[in-house]
């Protein structure tokens, strides 16, 4: 009656969605997930989140996150995967692909639990700092070559930057 609404996005994905649950703020204590979903969740000032995945060895682990792309309060992930001993096997804080939010991937060296450690750049955060959070073995290439062709003839492309390897 008073107008327009207040304008909200709404993000689809096709993964399901689990909900972050805290506390799993600490390494020792992180949140199981299975693969292949994407946790909802939010960063407060100083937190961290820790997610623990199962994966046989060979196995691809992707992390990537939407949080600056969700438009609601800043959040400049930065993203983790660390073995049980707590060596990171791989971090990414800002990706050419995808800016401010993160992507990491690997292939598992051994069978085992792996985990993935989410936090602000800077230790910051609010209640307002949603994230989106896609854990899978998804492949997640970085680029793709060639940037274009000539209309009307067909072009064999190669997907750039996957972990396992390019992809045709």
């Amino acid at each position: 009656a008073s107008g327009i609404s207040e304008l909200k996005t709404f993000w689809v994905g096709e993964l399901p969605i689990v909900e972050e649950k805290e506390p799993n703020s600490d390494f020792k204590t992180p949140q199981a997930i299975p693969l292949n979903v994407t946790v909802a969740g939010v960063v407060d000032n100083e937190d961290q989140d820790f997610f623990v995945i199962e994966a046989k060895t060979g196995q691809r682990i992707t992390a990537e996150i939407e949080a600056m792309r969700l438009g609601e309060a800043p959040l400049d992930p930065y993203l983790a995967i660390l073995d049980e001993n707590r060596f990171e096997l791989t971090t990414n804080d800002d990706s050419a692909l995808l800016r401010q939010d993160s992507v990491v991937s690997i292939l598992a060296p051994k069978d085992g639990q792996y985990i993935i450690q989410l936090r602000d750049s800077a230790f910051g955060g609010s209640g307002n700092s949603y994230y989106r959070l896609h854990v899978g073995t998804f492949p997640r290439p970085r680029v793709v070559f060639p940037l274009g062709g000539q209309v009307g003839q067909t072009v064999a492309l190669q997907y750039i930057g996957d972990v396992g390897g390019p992809i045709t």
